[in-house]
């Protein structure tokens, strides 16, 4: 019951924390609520998705899950391109009693993961630490950032002995005055992770970026830290930005140079600095875009958390593409893309999403791979109902097709509530034909999480959309192609009622059924006979209007 107390307490100090008179964007306790299960009390959310560069079948999403009791994170695996997925045996609690006897984990945030060259895996988060024993435990608050690695897909993760398991550490002290204990690094913030992929010198080299909030402030800034491929800890910091930058994104291009993208939050500009020397120094900033707020601190219009949250990614060209938010006080967030072909050097101007969308946009994601380029986002009509939608472009960017709704059904902003965040660290990524994009479905029972794999190597309108931590799923749909008769093998852990439909290119149903399904597994026969070939979408609804839907050929 203290730990209870104590949690509720730290939260609500996080939820208006000012540190230093400067906007500090702070791991929070409830930062992004993402839940697939039908247990309305645990959200999840700050999704992070991964492809193994060696087998694009096998992919890892984590994220933060969030109840009453406490804050931990959870991290999934696929070795079936995303068609099904597994909880790993990732335990981000595990080394907290060892590492700070007596404390208990009052917030965090912040979960990332990234493979390397050789398909190891990296995954970072962060903690709040407190220790309720002490008389006057909000004095000495513990910042923990914590690192570890996976050498199987994400099925099992190794931290590194003694403080190796840190990337950073800091203490704080809240109170009259917000004081950074002179312990370790200080507060480590909003981090990002990035992988040098080239052949170049810093080939395999892992990088850390974050907003650093030391004890001597005048070192404040954004920082890097760097992990040779050998290496058993990261390196000591270099300085990238100095000042109030926040929100980073840090990629790799293919000739091995690091880009860092963020917004000043004192200032409001979208900034980007890069470093051709594996992070030991770091070029002069170059400015994207002056914003009207990034990081409003008035009266919210759609949610509490409302930041700029801008998305880098870098396509085969090493054409270095941008989209990210903007908040005009009273009104519906305005959302743009930039993209350089100089190296961030330059960018091009401003496009207002909304005009490709057609509506507005709230905090879009980007994801590039060769000349495939394409941008996620919540689409909202003027009542705040928002629909989840991707837009891709087959040339670098130079022009873009219409938008493809991948969600199914609707989140409603004005009925959720302000207090209910959705976005900031959702993710997307690709491969050349597949985009993976991952929002948060805020419909019923909790806060949601789903990804949607889109294959926009095929007619427009195809989308295959699978849940994490569903109940049930498609183990086998058979033949391919299908003439008179499509098979499905469906593994359930409940006994449940599923809606099949069949749905055209045009998003027509041009079949639908309720069926029964036992717990274990069910085999289904649907009959495509009468249909015209072409390509289809078959989709499944439980009861707990959890979705999921994949394509077959009619032949």
């Amino acid at each position: 019951m203290k730990t209870k107390k104590l949690f509720n307490s730290v939260k609500a100090v996080l939820a208006f924390f000012l540190f230093l008179n400067l906007t500090c964007v702070f791991a929070q306790t409830y930062d992004l609520k993402v839940s697939t299960s039908t247990n309305s009390t645990i959200d999840e959310g700050e999704a992070q998705i991964a492809i193994n560069p060696l087998d694009s079948s096998k992919m890892v999403i984590g994220f933060m899950q969030t109840s009453t009791s406490g804050v931990t994170f959870k991290v999934y695996k696929s070795s079936d391109f995303g068609n099904s997925w597994q909880l790993s045996s990732f335990n981000s609690t595990l080394n907290i009693s060892s590492d700070y006897p007596g404390h208990v984990v009052a917030g965090g945030g912040d979960i990332l993961l990234t493979f390397d060259k050789t398909g190891n895996l990296y995954c970072t988060w962060i903690y709040l630490l407190a220790n309720p024993s002490l008389t006057n435990y909000m004095d000495s608050l513990v910042w923990a950032s914590y690192w570890a690695t996976s050498t199987n897909n994400g099925q099992s993760f190794t931290l590194q002995s003694g403080s190796d398991h840190f990337w950073g550490r800091g203490k704080l002290k809240y109170g009259t005055q917000q004081v950074v204990h002179n312990y370790y690094d200080g507060i480590c913030d909003r981090n990002w992770l990035a992988v040098d992929f080239s052949n170049g010198s810093n080939a395999n080299k892992l990088y850390v970026g974050y907003i650093n909030y030391p004890y001597n402030t005048l070192n404040t800034g954004l920082k890097v830290k760097t992990k040779a491929p050998s290496a058993t800890a990261f390196s000591a910091e270099v300085k990238a930005y100095a000042g109030n930058g926040q929100l980073s994104n840090l990629m790799v291009d293919g000739n091995g140079v690091l880009h860092y993208t963020f917004a000043d939050i004192m200032y409001n500009k979208i900034l980007h600095v890069s470093s051709s020397n594996g992070a030991q120094s770091f070029s002069a900033t170059h400015n994207i875009a002056n914003c009207t707020s990034v990081f409003p601190q008035s009266t919210k219009f759609l949610n509490d958390r409302e930041n700029a949250a801008p998305s880098l990614a870098i396509d085969g060209s090493n054409n270095l593409h941008i989209v990210w938010n903007d908040f005009i006080s009273g009104t519906f967030p305005k959302a743009y893309y930039s993209k350089s072909t100089d190296g961030g050097i330059t960018w091009s101007a401003p496009l207002d999403l909304s005009t490709k969308f057609g509506n507005n946009v709230f905090m879009p994601t980007i994801s590039a791979k060769n000349n495939r380029v394409t941008i996620s986002a919540n689409v909202l009509a003027g009542d705040k109902k928002s629909q989840y939608y991707i837009l891709s472009s087959s040339n670098f960017g130079q022009n873009f097709g219409f938008p493809l709704k991948v969600s199914n059904g609707i989140t409603d902003f004005a009925a959720i509530g302000k207090s209910v965040f959705v976005g900031d660290y959702s993710t997307s990524t690709r491969t050349n034909c597949y985009v993976f994009s991952a929002w948060t479905d805020a419909r019923a029972n909790g806060r949601k999480q789903y990804i949607s794999k889109v294959n926009d190597c095929l007619p427009f309108g195809i989308q295959e959309i699978t849940p994490v931590n569903s109940t049930y799923y498609i183990a086998n749909l058979y033949p391919v192609p299908a003439s008179s008769i499509l098979n499905l093998d469906i593994n359930s852990d409940i006994e449940d009622q599923i809606t099949i439909s069949i749905v055209d290119i045009q998003g027509k149903i041009v079949y639908s059924a309720k069926n029964n399904i036992s717990a274990g597994k069910s085999s289904l026969s649907l009959p495509v006979n009468e249909l015209a070939n072409g390509n289809y979408l078959v989709k499944l609804v439980n009861k707990d209007n959890v979705f999921l839907t994949r394509m077959f050929v009619k032949d």
